[in-house]
């Protein structure tokens, strides 16, 4: 449990940019990373025109959408800021800020969320640290692979992170980790002797001075192309002289989400056209970047293990077998700013479309799957 007493108060959410206009005095906005124009790969193969097709397409244009202007980001600095829990939710005063409120987890956090009158109920918390200067890297949903990985690993900055006399020295706030795979990744930032602390369940920090960068990601769906810096120099570090497979079936036969009742027959597809298929779980983070780096083309259903196509070289071929109840875009502009073809395959929902659509299981036709292998 977030919350394990029974004491909110009512904060107002609002977003840094709008903090940084309306209250100098507490938020202060500085350029960071330009905004561009970034072309979205085209259909290559596949289902290459969605016209009379019934989707339920996430975001709502995204099969249509050619370009788009990837914005200017703001580095802010909070003053008198509080950090809480393992989320890393970040007040000053009576402000949320708006931007780490994606994905909250409302169940493990009894009472609070938004209230009627547009504010919100939050805990109040007494703080157990207190820090001169901090760098916010942490995200809500940092359970997901997906989310960890583009949401926090990806704002990891170490000028950030370096002494700026006068000033304290910064310390680097993180998520606290759980599963192996976080430690891992967090290993592999180029940290140097920057002091770390993390924060799990519970835990809450006050900050006189708070560096914070918001998501790179344009809410998962309009990343900036230097959301891909750390992962391209973890490829150039770890990825030299790869010798996997170079053509992938990523399976989700590990998952009990969006399951595909007829993945074996996909399979027999693959394997016959000269696909290694490969299961993620398990695999160590430094593993699946060699496995990514070294493909040449790629194959799999809409999940987080796409994730790692940010670790691929530039010109390699991404199939991405989607259900026509959740047609989430995420990767093909992934794969835009990565340089990558892009194809996909679009299933059937074997149900009646739920809400949540990760409940619903699908099917997809092995002949559409073969054919796009052919045009790859």
């Amino acid at each position: 449990m977030i919350l394990d007493h029974t004491i909110l108060r009512r904060l107002t959410p609002i977003s840094l940019a709008m903090a940084a206009r309306l209250f100098p005095e507490r938020v202060q906005a500085h350029p960071y990373l330009p905004g561009e124009p970034v072309t979205v790969p085209p259909i290559s193969c596949g289902v290459t025109g969605l016209e009379g097709m019934t989707l339920r397409q996430s975001p709502p244009d995204g099969a249509n959408t050619t370009v788009y202007n990837a914005a200017p980001i703001d580095r802010y600095v909070v003053f008198g800021a509080t950090v809480h829990s393992r989320l890393g939710f970040v007040t000053c005063g009576d402000l949320l800020f708006s931007d780490f409120l994606d994905h909250v987890p409302l169940h493990d956090m009894p009472g609070a969320g938004p209230a009627q009158d547009g504010g919100w109920m939050f805990a109040d918390v007494t703080p157990q640290m207190r820090l001169a200067h901090g760098v916010h890297l942490m995200t809500t949903n940092l359970d997901n692979y997906y989310h960890w990985t583009i949401d926090l690993l990806s704002r990891f900055d170490a000028t950030l992170c370096r002494p700026q006399p006068p000033l304290p020295r910064p310390v680097l706030i993180v998520s606290a980790p759980r599963a192996g795979w976080q430690v891992e990744s967090l290993a592999l930032l180029d940290l140097g002797d920057t002091p770390v602390i993390t924060l799990d369940h519970g835990a809450v920090a006050t900050v006189s001075r708070l560096v914070v960068v918001p998501g790179l990601a344009g809410g998962g769906f309009f990343p900036t192309p230097l959301l891909l810096r750390n992962f391209l120099a973890w490829r150039t570090r770890l990825a030299r002289g790869t010798d996997g497979p170079r053509r992938l079936y990523i399976s989700r036969r590990d998952s009990d989400q969006r399951r595909l009742v007829n993945e074996d027959a996909v399979i027999d597809v693959v394997r016959r056209a000269g696909y290694t298929v490969v299961t993620l779980s398990g695999m160590s983070v430094v593993e699946q970047i060699r496995l990514f780096a070294g493909a040449e083309r790629i194959v799999a259903p809409h999940g987080a293990g796409l994730t790692n196509i940010v670790y691929c070289g530039e010109g390699t071929s991404l199939l991405e077998l989607h259900m026509d109840g959740y047609v989430q875009w995420a990767f093909r502009r992934l794969a835009g700013i990565a340089g990558l073809r892009y194809g996909c395959v679009i299933g059937q929902t074997c149900e009646p479309w739920h809400d949540w659509p990760h409940v619903n299981t699908w099917r997809i036709d092995p002949d559409a799957v073969a054919a796009a292998l052919a045009a790859m």
